[in-house]
C-alpha cells in the first residue's frame, strides 16, 4: 500500500473499527479536556492561561488522532516488517536525549527533545513499539514457544537494553511499565509459567534494588506511606488527593468549584 491509498482507507477501516475499544478512549479524551482546562485555570493565571493550555491540549489530541488514523490505515504485515526497525529508531532517540545539550531536562530527568512547538517524550513513544515488536517476536517463534531462548532471552536481553537507556534519564516509571507488558505478552504468546514466574521474580528483585538504591525513590516510597510527614515537600501530591477527595468524595464538588488547584 503507499502513502497515497491509505486515506482511501479511512472510511472502511473507521468502519470495521472495534466500538468496545473507541469508547472508552473517547471518553477518556473528552474528559482529558475538561479536566486539564479546569486544572490550567488554577496553575496559569485564570481563564486566559487555562484556554492557552487547553489549545496545546487540543493540538496534541487532533496530532494524536490523525496518526492514530493513518496508522490503522497501513495493513498489519507492515506494521510486522517495521517492528525491529522502528525499536530501533526508538532506541536511537532515547540514545539521543542522554547526549549533553540535546535532551531537555525537567526535575532532573532528561527525558524530553525540544521540537519548538513541543516536548516530545521518546519513552511515551518506545511502550508502543515494545508492543510491536513483542508481537512480532512471538509470532515469529509460535511453534517454538518453550524454548528459553525465544521465550525469554531474546526478549530480555532487548527489552533490558531499552530499559536501561530510560534508567539513565532516569525513568523509573515507563520502565516498570514496559517490563508489565513483556510479561503480560508473555502470557498470551503462550509462554510457560514457570518462565513467566521467573520472570516476575527478577523483575521484582530488580525494582527493590532500583529504589533501594536512589534516595528520591525510598522518599516517594516513604511519602506513599505517610504523606502527612512532608505535606509541603514529597508528600504534597498526595495529600492534595486526599483534601479533593475527602471534600469532594466520589463525584467531586461540581465542574469549577475546586479548590486545591487554587492552592488554598
Amino acid at each position: 500500500m503507499s502513502v497515497i491509498e491509505i486515506p482511501l482507507q479511512i472510511p472502511r477501516r473507521l468502519a470495521s473499527a472495534d466500538p468496545l475499544l473507541l469508547a472508552p478512549v473517547a471518553v477518556l479524551l473528552a474528559f482529558s479536556v475538561v479536566m486539564v482546562f479546569s486544572a490550567a485555570i488554577g496553575t496559569h493565571g485564570g481563564i486566559g492561561g487555562g484556554a492557552a493550555v487547553l489549545v496545546k491540549h487540543l493540538f496534541g489530541i487532533v496530532l494524536a488522532l490523525s496518526l492514530g488514523v493513518a496508522a490503522a490505515c497501513a495493513p498489519l504485515d507492515l506494521w510486522q516488517r517495521a517492528s525491529r526497525c522502528l525499536l530501533g529508531m526508538g532506541a536511537a532517540l532515547l540514545a539521543l536525549i542522554l547526549i549533553p545539550g540535546i535532551g531537555h531536562e525537567v526535575n532532573g530527568s532528561t527525558r524530553w527533545l525540544d521540537l519548538g512547538l513541543f516536548n516530545f517524550q521518546p519513552s511515551e513513544l518506545i511502550k508502543v513499539l515494545t508492543v510491536l515488536f513483542l508481537a512480532d517476536h512471538f509470532v515469529r517463534h509460535a511453534s517454538a514457544m518453550d524454548s528459553f531462548q525465544n521465550c525469554i532471552l531474546i526478549p530480555a536481553a532487548v527489552i533490558g537494553s531499552i530499559g536501561v537507556l530510560l534508567l539513565l534519564e532516569p525513568d523509573l516509571g515507563c520502565t516498570a511499565v514496559i517490563m508489565m507488558v513483556t510479561l503480560g505478552m508473555m502470557f498470551l504468546a503462550g509462554t510457560p509459567l514457570r518462565y513467566i514466574f521467573g520472570a516476575i521474580a527478577v523483575a521484582v528483585c530488580a525494582v527493590a534494588v532500583l529504589i533501594a538504591t536512589a534516595e528520591y525513590r525510598l522518599d516517594r516510597v516513604s511519602s506513599f506511606m505517610d504523606p502527612w510527614a512532608d505535606p509541603y515537600g514529597s508528600g504534597f501530591q498526595l495529600v492534595q488527593a486526599l483534601i479533593a477527595l475527602g471534600s469532594g468524595e466520589w463525584f467531586g464538588v461540581g465542574l469549577g468549584a475546586s479548590v486545591q488547584k487554587l492552592f488554598y
